[in-house]
């Protein structure tokens, strides 16, 4: 995959803003060869969206995942606060 340029998720996240789109809930994502959204675009999603659901393709189908469960050991970043700290919950 080539980072110098935008993935599909980042293009169609532009362009739904410039369009005047507020939160979105849901988003197709494919990646190349049926897997999900690389790391940048999960990480993106999640900073604008935290709440997104993501439509994945699996070997049993498409499956739909909340954004957060596609981060490991997540911390969000916002424009006015910069990155928050990671929940230590996660760690059970």
């Amino acid at each position: 995959m080539d980072h110098a340029q935008p993935c599909a998720e980042l293009v169609a996240l532009g362009h739904a803003r410039a369009e005047g789109a507020g939160e979105l809930v849901t988003i197709v994502a494919v990646g190349d060869a049926g897997r999900g959204p690389c790391g940048r675009c999960r990480q993106v999603l999640f900073d604008y969206h935290p709440e997104i659901r993501v439509l994945l393709p699996t070997e049993h189908g498409v499956r739909i995942a909340r954004i957060a469960g596609l981060l490991p050991w997540y911390a969000r970043w916002t424009p006015d606060d910069g990155t928050q700290p990671f929940d230590p919950g996660i760690f059970g």
